[in-house]
């Protein structure tokens, strides 16, 4: 259920009750763009949780912080740290949580946590991290909003329907496998080293309930999404 209360907003969107987005086409290469999503997750410590931090402005950080104190910043995929002294410039004293490998790879970002099993207990209440295991190269972590069966993901699936721009985009979508359809990218596929642990990943997150998933790159799947997602990552 969405609230009256955040209608006026200009730069950020209600998904739920709780549940926040914006959205910017990056530049992902010489002719093309696709969107990127932030996700802004209000907690019951009245606090902003935020998952894949991404492009940001003054006007935008200052909607976000309508919303509540920001406490909790999460880079969830190896791949994802572009705009993360952005953020932390805003908010300095949120906690920022890493996935494995991440301060090694940025040494120049102060990463508070890195996100491990041993610690999920420290992260905020309501959200339950899955770690997808067998690829080494991505280490993504995708977050169950329990409350609304909401699966957050990175680079896991996209889900590009018409939302990629440029010349080049439909070419590299057509070889992606990721042209206008909710699909996993082949190149995602390709970075996999251990199938059965990420087969084992994979089922311990369908077995949740999963209402809706939204990804960083596309738009957000809210019809039979669970269904769905079993069909990608099951390929049944």
């Amino acid at each position: 259920m969405q609230s009256d209360t955040y209608t006026a907003m200009k730069y950020l969107r209600e998904v739920d009750e709780g549940i926040f987005e914006s959205v910017h086409q990056f530049p992902m290469m010489t002719g093309v763009t696709w969107p990127n999503r932030s996700v802004y997750l209000m907690t019951p410590e009245k606090g902003v949780f935020i998952y894949n931090p991404s492009a940001i402005s003054g006007e935008i950080a200052e909607e976000i912080s309508t919303l509540g104190r920001v406490q909790t910043l999460l880079s969830p995929i190896l791949f994802h740290h572009r705009y993360l002294k952005d953020h932390q410039s805003y908010w300095p004293n949120a906690k920022l949580w890493g996935v494995n490998g991440h301060q090694e790879k940025c040494p120049d970002i102060s990463f508070d946590r890195e996100l491990t099993p041993e610690n999920i207990n420290d992260f905020p209440q309501g959200l339950k991290p899955f770690f997808i295991s067998g690829f080494p190269q991505i280490n993504e972590v995708v977050i169950l909003h329990e409350e609304t069966g909401t699966l957050l993901v990175a680079d896991l699936v996209f889900n590009f329907q018409g939302m990629t721009k440029g010349f080049l985009a439909p070419l590299l979508g057509t070889l992606a496998g990721t042209h206008r359809r909710f699909a996993q990218s082949r190149i995602y596929r390709t970075l996999n080293r251990d199938k059965e642990s990420a087969l084992r990943s994979y089922e311990e997150i369908l077995d949740q309930d999963i209402q809706r998933v939204i990804m960083s790159h596309g738009a957000i799947v809210e019809e039979n999404a669970k269904d769905r997602l079993k069909k990608i990552l099951l390929n049944r």
